[in-house]
């Protein structure tokens, strides 16, 4: 489809809407933001208690995506995947930031800060998608010196990238079909992978 003709309610592919931004169209660059935006800034404000630090790192990870849309391969995934990636390198940045002011402040720890209640839910603050496994080691005493959270930690690190996204997004409240949509895997798979995951982490 050519670029000059969308109007605002047309229904584009990602593909067709990667090519108009890479065309510097703006009708497109707005409806990225509007497929987008609005789950992106949902997750951080699931992910993070301050309401203007989210909104901000929410626009980061659109700008990220603008920017860096020639990398996008669909071969590993849909475009919802490849922002979702982005969003959690984004967090676990801030995280990691977050975490050195605190320590520099001598506060609370960050494990204590952000303590859900949840064993489950405070291990998502753990998981980190990086390819560098070194980094996720080193950086992961920043979040917890629980040895129960340590251990699970272990388990998570042990699981190749593409089964860390899909813990992730289970943790973060997507669907086996969403999940599976998003990864092109199987729904089945996908619940066997997470059932199989959590008894891993139960055991460690």
């Amino acid at each position: 489809m050519n670029p000059k003709n969308i109007s605002p309610t047309t229904q584009l592919d990602d593909l067709s809407l990667i090519n108009g931004i890479r065309q510097n169209n703006m009708k497109c660059y707005r409806l990225f933001q509007s497929r987008y935006f609005t789950c992106i800034k949902h997750l951080f404000n699931s992910w993070i208690n301050d309401a203007s630090d989210a909104e901000e790192l929410s626009c980061d990870v659109m700008m990220k995506a603008i920017t860096t849309i020639d990398r996008f391969d669909a071969a590993k995934g849909n475009m919802r995947l490849w922002i979702y990636v982005i969003a959690i390198n984004t967090r676990n940045d801030y995280l990691r930031k977050l975490a050195a002011r605190e320590k520099e402040a001598k506060v609370e720890s960050l494990d204590q800060h952000v303590n859900t209640g949840s064993d489950m839910l405070r291990i998502d603050f753990l998981v980190d998608t990086r390819a560098d496994s070194s980094e996720s080691s080193s950086s992961s005493s920043a979040y917890t010196s629980n040895p129960a959270l340590a251990a699970a930690q272990e388990v998570i690190n042990g699981l190749s990238a593409d089964t860390r996204y899909i813990l992730q997004m289970h943790e973060d409240g997507y669907t086996s079909s969403e999940i599976a949509e998003t990864v092109h895997k199987p729904e089945g798979t996908i619940r066997c992978i997470c059932s199989r995951i959590k008894k891993a982490i139960r055991a460690a």
